[in-house]
């Protein structure tokens, strides 16, 4: 892997945002080597080849100009795709904000917020799990409506202990109904 400093990296010792009105936070741009960076293991946006090409001639072009979201042990919240292509160039660190300030149930749903293209079972997995957890958890600022909710979870199979053997019914003979040993059944002809 060729190795290549990085280029336009935001400034990390820029002033901190405007700590006003609500959702503002003191968010802080760090540098990190994107080996350190750790995937998110329910991370459920996929990435084509071409997808991760088309960022890595952007970072080329323009340099690595959008922070990644990490929590605080490096794992990757957003941009997955992008410290990919970061990777592929030999990049040797990117701008990083840790969001520190976010349950886990609070990144899970807010990588489902900042994600288009999707990996259909584990989404419904992830609504599911955040649905059971944060029972009260409202999906439309994360981009669901109840009905788009309930159905992706509906679509989900069940996970049952067992053998789904177990659940058949018996098979019925085809043919005519069995009488007694030695009774002959009386047709209409008769």
């Amino acid at each position: 892997m060729k190795s290549r400093p990085h280029t336009r990296i935001l400034n990390s010792s820029a002033e901190p945002l405007n700590a006003s009105g609500p959702g503002s936070l003191d968010l802080k741009i760090i540098q990190v080597a994107p080996s350190n960076l750790k995937p998110h293991p329910r991370n459920a946006r996929t990435h084509s080849r071409k997808q991760i090409l088309t960022l890595e001639k952007s970072i080329r072009k323009f340099g690595f100009v959008t922070p990644v979201l990490i929590d605080s042990n490096g794992v990757i919240i957003a941009d997955h795709a992008r410290v990919q292509a970061a990777k592929a160039e030999g990049l040797t660190s990117v701008p990083c904000v840790r969001v520190d300030h976010l349950s886990k149930d609070e990144i899970r749903a807010y990588m489902l917020a900042e994600n288009v293209g999707w990996d259909q079972e584990l989404l419904a997995q992830e609504l599911s799990d955040l649905n059971l957890t944060m029972p009260d958890f409202d999906f439309d600022p994360i981009g669901f409506s109840i009905a788009e909710t309930d159905s992706l979870i509906a679509g989900l199979k069940p996970v049952e202990d067992g053998d789904p053997a177990d659940d058949l019914l018996p098979k019925i003979p085809k043919g005519p109904p069995r009488c007694c040993p030695g009774e002959r059944r009386h047709q209409a002809s008769d």
